[in-house]
């Protein structure tokens, strides 16, 4: 199993499976190591999620990063927000939505306002 190492698959390479380094800073030991990032090809229109959702603009930032693949600790960053406020802010999408995790979420997003599909680096 060791000789399959590094595996290679476009936009992500897999090192010796020793530890692995988080998007979210976070590490485990015994999983592969991701030594590239997977680029988002999918982009969701704020403006539109929030005719769609009713959510206010904040809300559907939030709602579009999470769509397109952001971890909540990483979109909490990006907007300048605390985890613990990019929570809230996700429990009041939640209860706007009628939605109960983030996977409903996102497949609401996905099904009432498409996202746009582009090229990946």
């Amino acid at each position: 199993m060791g000789e399959n190492f590094p595996l290679e698959i476009p936009y992500l390479t897999i090192t010796h499976p020793s530890s692995a380094i988080f998007a979210d800073g976070s590490s485990q030991t015994g999983y592969p190591a991701v030594s590239q990032q997977i680029r988002s090809i999918r982009k969701f229109d704020s403006v539109k999620l929030s005719k769609f959702l009713r959510l206010s603009p904040r809300q559907c930032t939030l709602t579009a990063l999470l769509a397109e693949g952001t971890t909540l600790t990483i979109a909490a960053e990006k907007l300048g927000l605390t985890l613990a406020t990019a929570r809230w802010h996700l429990r009041e999408i939640f209860k706007k939505t009628a939605t109960h995790s983030q996977v409903e979420l996102i497949r609401l997003a996905e099904a009432t306002c498409s996202p746009e599909v582009t090229e990946g680096d």
